[in-house]
């Protein structure tokens, strides 16, 4: 990798039985909940505190499916960045809404619940679909919790 800034995220593929939370940013991308991981804050701490962030959902990590790497330009800044990206796979806790709370600060513009055969086909990325497919079957190995 050429020379640049590094960022380290955690995000996690949220699946409810036969059901996958995705959200949609208003740069057209379909993506699984992810951000920055925080000074002083883990990998699962970073990607629980996001979920409930960007959608308002609390979750239970099952286990962790997976790292993804990639580069970019951010708009507006010089410079690339070199991003890493923990993946793990959870369940909601509690009672879950049927229709999310997209958190529109952060450029989310809905949040929702999709068949998983859907999810998969909506994601953005081939690597994110890599991720939710391994996110399936650790999910299902642990009996649908």
């Amino acid at each position: 990798m050429a020379q640049g800034r590094r960022e380290v995220s955690a995000g996690v593929a949220v699946i409810d039985g036969e059901q996958v939370l995705l959200i949609y940013h208003r740069r057209g991308e379909w993506l699984m909940p992810k951000g920055h991981v925080e000074p002083g804050e883990t990998p699962a701490q970073a990607a629980r505190r996001e979920v409930g962030e960007e959608t308002g959902i609390s979750v239970r990590l099952l286990g962790e499916v997976g790292r993804t790497e990639y580069d970019f330009d951010p708009p507006g800044e010089e410079g690339r960045r070199f991003k890493q990206v923990y993946w793990f796979v959870g369940t909601p806790e509690g009672k879950v809404a049927a229709d999310p709370s997209p958190h529109r600060a952060e450029g989310i513009e809905a949040a929702v619940w999709l068949p998983r055969a859907e999810a998969l086909a909506r994601l953005t990325f081939p690597a994110d679909r890599q991720i939710l497919a391994r996110a399936l079957e650790l999910y299902d190995r642990q009996g649908k919790v």
